[in-house]
């Protein structure tokens, strides 16, 4: 039996049913699937310094600007 696209069905796997891959929850909703910390913009730590933006994300960590009284760089590893 072929379909449309001319490709056969694999056995025991139905196509016509839609699952939803499960969004795991880590560390109570702060990290993604790989482990890392979720970088918000506008977020504040410690009630000085304001995320802006995400510049980078890596296999060693993630690099953010934040800000307080002037920009700086942050390496999340």
């Amino acid at each position: 039996m072929k379909k449309k696209n001319g490709k056969r069905p694999k056995p025991g796997v139905d196509s016509t049913s839609s699952r939803k891959k499960e969004k795991l929850v880590l560390n109570e909703g702060y990290d993604d699937e790989n482990h890392d910390y979720i970088i918000k913009p506008g977020e504040r730590w410690n009630d000085q310094y304001e995320i802006d933006s995400l510049i980078g994300k890596g296999s060693f960590g993630q690099v953010a600007v934040l800000s307080s009284n002037s920009l700086f760089v942050l390496l999340i590893a």
